[in-house]
């Protein structure tokens, strides 16, 4: 629990953000304040709520620097902040949220190929339902044909024109006039 923490105690920080690998940063708490009612913002300022649940808050010194958590449940050992930031309080809690993390991802590779089944048969059934869907598909396929076609044949001709030019050769190329 967090309000047991003293300075010194080991902690660590998942971070588990979107589109980017997880980190994991372990710290030493530096302080921990002793526990008080959680405050409320009634949007006019802080004010003692109603509950009796109790927070800390605490600093960590991390490799970058220390850092302030604040508002931290103190009966507990993971504070989840909501943005993709965790702070535990324990290893074996720490273990858990990874197994979490790569079940998730597990059940995320296993439906990949349902997925990519549906990327394609999708545009199959929107060209039998919509025969204007069908005729902008032809169109946008006709387009990057054209397109692939043009490119080769600039690179052809750029390689024309470096082969004929006489700066680059013997100097022998003449003219029928």
């Amino acid at each position: 629990m967090f309000q047991s923490l003293r300075p010194g105690s080991r902690v660590f920080l998942l971070e588990k953000k979107v589109g980017q690998t997880p980190s994991l940063k372990i710290g030493q708490i530096e302080m921990v304040s002793t526990p008080q009612y959680k405050a409320f913002n009634s949007g006019y300022g802080a004010i003692q709520s109603p509950s009796l649940e109790t927070v800390v808050n605490v600093r960590v010194r991390f490799d970058d620097g220390p850092m302030d958590y604040n508002q931290i449940p103190a009966n507990s050992t993971v504070a989840d902040f909501k943005n993709g930031t965790i702070l535990i309080d324990n290893t074996a809690d720490v273990l858990l949220e990874i197994d979490n993390l790569m079940e998730v991802s597990k059940q995320a590779l296993a439906s990949r190929a349902y997925h990519e089944n549906v990327l394609q048969w999708g545009p199959q059934m929107k060209s039998q339902l919509n025969p204007s869907f069908a005729k902008e598909e032809e169109r946008d396929r006709k387009i990057d044909d054209l397109n692939q076609k043009l490119s080769l044949l600039a690179n052809s001709v750029t390689q024309l024109v470096n082969l004929w030019n006489p700066q680059q050769g013997d100097g022998n190329l003449r003219s029928n006039t």
